[in-house]
């Protein structure tokens, strides 16, 4: 029985009135040069002799890639050897001149005492490459009785066979060597069995749905059982057992049960393809790119897609399919498609790398983000705007959820302005470069840029409603800022799936917002919301946010002690170095180290500062606490400073201008402002106290009149004792959610939660959740 290379393919039938003709392949010869013009049969009868004689045929169409000598010779020798045994040493891989000349010696000496075996050199006049012709000439030479070739070819000008025909080794097989069968006349079409023609030699015998289904799975490079029933339907199985039988597939080497066709055939089945039906053709790349996806091989997935014309092919594979599952609360199929990811070494298309980490930081996934950014400084980089742009856009992303803002503004200013962004780009730049504006109170850039976010999905206008009600709330304008927030944060308790940025965002303004107008046990609530939430996500700029917040309302509900215990778990929590998020923390410890009468430490941090409005309101309010009246030059630039700081600080320079003082009060009532002017020292207190305050701000005038120092179950007991973690849970206690979901809501396990409950009652001095509910509230910690 014949052994066959699997290029050479075809059933033993295909062409018998051509190779009947070349008998003299059965003789003796070292190498035959079959030359004869398109149309005469050449290929197609020694395909047929191959598949009748006994002896080995490696065949190569050397059209396809003419000038890649170390390429042709590694793939003929390397399936010449697939026919010996496994001893041999593997293919010499070293893409120089000096890896070709070893390459050719080993098999040689390896052919000399071995089995003859024939390699079949189709359409050789097309070699463009010289050394070609000496390599072979070396080979014949050498390898001697153990190697056989046959060159096949239009014309013989360009073959150096002199040598060969003075030695006695050629056979010379011309046109007339090569009748044409009866049923075609002679010089029919361009070149007998070349494209459909071919093709029809090679599968003839083969069932049409078989055709078909080898169509289908010859647009990927290689598949298995999976991708086939995917691609040609669950009967492709049976197709891929006929196909194999006929040698027109071949395994891998991976050692998988993967299969592929051979180069020069699947080709031929896709040039079919796309001409007979281009709509199927680009059906097939996409199932098979999906397919791949779904199964981790992103590249492969990428290069198909890119095949197929698809200029968004990282987009399309690694960003809308993890935004859609999560925009629809799918979480579970968001973690399904994150853990079916590859290792970043795997994958070495940087387009997709970037694609993939974009995708990791929109989910909230920092630490495989920067795995996969990691990846990208591996890699070189394409040199378009469009990567350059989305490689900045995906830097400036990962340094804003590390804090810091510095390196992302640095990101951002590399963008350029031409070719104008994309509708992908463009809301990136929005949601990154608001956040890094917010972080920095650059409220008119905040809001400029605002101006350009699209709106054209729920996701979108929930970050555009969430970034607006911050610029509001740097504005001052508590009462805008809580009005558009209500709806957004509403019930939050009840959620269950893994929190949004741009819901938490929302969390933390609305925090905030509550904190500013003097509702500190609404603040409460969300800022413990938003640790849990900050601690699910994972990164520095919501940790660091959601602290400064909680730390603030703690210190006004609980005391001082409480409030710095908080302080430094935060900081201990995060990652990064120093961010200007860290300021509102660090104004925060002024105010702890201030209420535990460490006036001094108190300065020296802020002499460790940076210059600013809150940190000149923070001195000035010092000095009017301790009587000195020499504020006036930090607060002369006042006019100039956020609105929030600009009033109090009008409040701490009227204390002896009745009408100053009045008119701050009244736009501090019309915009919701309470803490910004609370907390100044008891002059302050006095001044505020002597106005008619229930008619000018009489949320101002209930804050005073019952101050929350004077509410035992806050300032000193078993709340003051109460850990971060038990105020989390306390937290979600008014919800109706079980231990379990609280476990889950925390990334706690049900266990700590239990343990964290019962600490909870001991030092509440109750027996059930609903007693602690109540003393909470009363407490105002709920």
């Amino acid at each position: 029985m014949s052994r066959h290379d699997e290029a050479a393919v075809g059933p033993p039938d295909a062409v018998t009135a051509r190779w009947k003709a070349l008998d003299r392949l059965d003789g003796a010869w070292r190498v035959a040069l079959v030359v004869a013009p398109p149309g005469s049969g050449k290929t197609a009868s020694v395909i047929g002799w191959a598949r009748s004689t006994p002896l080995a045929v490696v065949w190569r169409d050397v059209s396809a890639d003419p000038q890649d000598r170390q390429g042709i010779w590694a793939e003929v020798i390397g399936r010449a050897r697939r026919f010996g045994d496994d001893t041999r040493r593997p293919l010499r891989t070293r893409h120089d001149g000096g890896a070709v000349d070893d390459l050719l010696a080993d098999f040689a000496a390896e052919r000399r005492d071995a089995d003859p075996i024939v390699l079949a050199f189709d359409r050789a006049d097309e070699v463009e490459d010289p050394s070609f012709w000496i390599d072979l000439d070396t080979l014949v030479e050498r390898a001697g009785d153990g190697l056989r070739t046959i060159v096949i070819a239009r014309s013989a000008s360009s073959i150096p066979a002199g040598r060969w025909r003075a030695s006695g080794a050629l056979l010379d097989i011309g046109p007339n060597d090569l009748p044409a069968p009866p049923d075609e006349p002679p010089g029919a079409g361009d070149e007998a069995v070349q494209g459909a023609d071919r093709l029809d030699v090679i599968l003839r015998g083969v069932h049409a749905v078989h055709r078909q289904v080898a169509a289908r799975l010859a647009v990927p490079d290689c598949f298995d059982s999976e991708l086939a029933a995917a691609v040609a339907g669950p009967g492709a199985g049976d197709s891929v057992i006929q196909l194999a039988r006929r040698g027109l597939l071949e395994r891998t080497d991976d050692g998988s049960d993967r299969r592929r066709f051979d180069p020069a055939l699947r080709r031929l089945l896709l040039d079919e393809l796309l001409r007979d039906d281009p709509a199927l053709y680009r059906s097939v790349q996409l199932e098979t790119a999906r397919h791949l996806a779904a199964t981790g091989e992103l590249s492969a997935a990428y290069r198909t897609l890119t095949a197929a014309g698809e200029t968004e092919a990282e987009n399309r594979l690694a960003v809308q399919p993890v935004l859609e599952l999560a925009r629809a609360g799918d979480q579970a199929g968001v973690d399904r498609v994150f853990g079916a990811l590859p290792d970043p070494a795997a994958v070495d298309e940087p387009r997709l790398v970037v694609a993939v980490a974009s995708a990791c930081l929109l989910c909230g996934r920092l630490a495989l983000a920067e795995s996969w950014a990691a990846r990208l400084g591996e890699l070189g980089h394409p040199d378009d705007d469009r990567f350059r742009r989305r490689r900045h856009l995906m830097v400036a992303h990962l340094r804003l959820l590390q804090a810091d803002l510095d390196d992302a503004e640095r990101e951002l200013a590399g963008l350029g302005d031409d070719p104008p962004l994309s509708g992908l780009e463009r809301a990136a730049l929005v949601g990154v470069g608001t956040r890094v504006a917010l972080g920095r109170h650059r409220v008119s850039q905040a809001r400029r840029l605002l101006s350009d976010a699209p709106t054209d999905t729920r996701h979108r206008r929930l970050e555009r409603e969430a970034l607006t009600a911050w610029v509001e709330l740097l504005d001052g304008d508590v009462v805008t800022s809580l009005g558009r927030l209500e709806p957004l944060v509403a019930g939050l308790e009840h959620r269950h799936e893994v929190p949004d940025q741009a819901l938490l965002d929302a969390t933390i303004t609305a925090a905030w917002a509550a904190y500013l107008g003097g509702d500190l046990p609404a603040a409460n609530r969300l800022s413990v919301i938003a640790l849990g939430d900050a601690d699910r996500l994972r990164c520095d700029w919501n940790l660091l946010r959601a602290g400064a917040v909680a730390v603030w309302t703690l210190l006004r509900l609980s005391g001082p002690a409480a409030a710095r215990s908080l302080l430094i778990e935060t900081r201990l929590r995060r990652r990064s170095e120093r961010s200007p998020l860290d300021a509102a923390l660090d104004l925060a410890e002024v105010s702890i180290l201030r209420a535990q009468g460490r006036v001094d430490s108190a300065r020296a941090v802020l002499d460790g500062m940076e210059d600013g409005s809150s940190t000149r309101l923070m001195l000035a309010s010092l000095e009017m606490d301790s009587g000195s009246l020499a504020n006036g030059e930090l607060l002369a630039e006042r006019d100039s400073w956020p609105v929030p700081h600009r009033i109090a600080a009008t409040v701490l320079a009227s204390t002896r201008d009745r009408d100053g003082l009045v008119r701050a009060v009244e736009e501090a009532c019309h915009l919701g402002l309470v803490m910004p002017l609370t907390g100044h020292g008891s002059a302050v207190d006095a001044a505020l106290a002597a106005l008619p305050l229930e008619r000018l701000h009489p949320r101002l005038a209930h804050h005073l009149a019952a101050p929350l120092t004077a509410m035992p179950a806050i300032t000193r007991g078993p709340v003051e004792a109460l850990t971060a973690r038990e105020r989390t849970v306390l937290a979600l206690l008014p919800s109706h959610l079980t231990y379990d979901q609280i476990a889950d809501r925390l990334s706690l396990s049900v266990n700590t939660v239990k343990s964290n409950i019962k600490s909870i009652y001991r030092k509440l001095s109750v027996a059930s959740r609903s007693d602690a509910v109540d003393t909470a509230r009363a407490a105002g910690l709920v």
